[in-house]
């Protein structure tokens, strides 16, 4: 059985350099699907090896389909550019594909790094659908928080990925406003009206309360604080940016 990973890109050319060598290890094939880098990404990626296909980029779910549309193997692995598997959860996928067995789709679990630190207090929380049989599924069309979509039996692995969410402030804020402004866009093609302003601020505190305070998240210092904040500027912030599409009456 062939394993392909797909990777969509926009300057990652440092990620990349990182993260090609690991994905060798195990991966048969390597798609890059780049949306206008202007730095050494796709240089980068053919130096590994790496398939690269060009697209102007319509959002995360499509970019991601028209990699797996583009991919060869019979498994699909699909990891964001600062996505990095442990070699303990490489080993394991490569006996995984090499047995036999009927499983649609695997479920890898998640470890997020925020500002050069580990957050670990979801490592047992944190699952995302990112193996899976070409001819069971693909992802689904959302423009932004795309998941994927398989028919038949999932299971989930043992060691994880390591995702570096944030880089530094400036990362995380430039994050932020790129998925809050998909967001707009996305609910603004669907007709759907912005929230007003007293709820907007009711619910920033008391989802910041939930995250930080309940969820724990304070137990991690600095990182658990922004994520907490970002998962509760997030909605506030595509709800403006919403707001602004409909006083212009379109989008720019």
């Amino acid at each position: 059985m062939k394993l392909s990973c797909v990777i969509i890109t926009k300057n990652e050319e440092t990620n990349l350099e990182k993260g090609l060598p690991i994905i060798k290890t195990f991966a048969d094939e390597i798609i890059i699907v780049d949306s206008g880098s202007i730095d050494k990404t796709v240089e980068t990626a053919e130096a590994h090896g790496a398939k690269v296909f060009g697209r102007h980029f319509d959002g995360y779910g499509a970019q991601k389909r028209f990699g797996v549309e583009k991919a060869t193997g019979d498994w699909i692995i699909s990891l964001d550019a600062d996505e990095f598997p442990t070699p303990e959860l490489c080993e394991e996928i490569k006996d995984f594909i090499i047995s036999p067995n009927d499983i649609a789709g695997v479920y890898l679990p998640f470890r997020n790094s925020l500002f050069g630190e580990t957050v670990s207090y979801w490592d047992k929380r944190e699952f995302h659908l990112r193996l899976f049989r070409k001819d069971c599924g693909n992802f689904d069309e959302a423009a932004v928080h795309e998941k994927v979509r398989v028919t038949g039996r999932l299971m989930h692995m043992k060691h994880y990925v390591a995702h570096h969410s944030f880089k530094d402030l400036q990362h995380f804020i430039d994050k932020l406003n790129t998925y809050a402004k998909i967001g707009a866009e996305t609910a603004f093609k669907a007709g759907k009206k912005e929230k007003c302003l007293p709820e907007l601020l009711v619910r920033l505190p008391f989802r910041f309360f939930f995250l930080f305070i309940v969820r724990g998240t304070f137990r991690q210092g600095i990182p658990g604080f922004a994520w907490a904040l970002y998962f509760s500027v997030y909605p506030i912030t595509k709800y403006l940016f919403l707001a602004e599409l409909h006083r212009n009456g379109k989008m720019t």
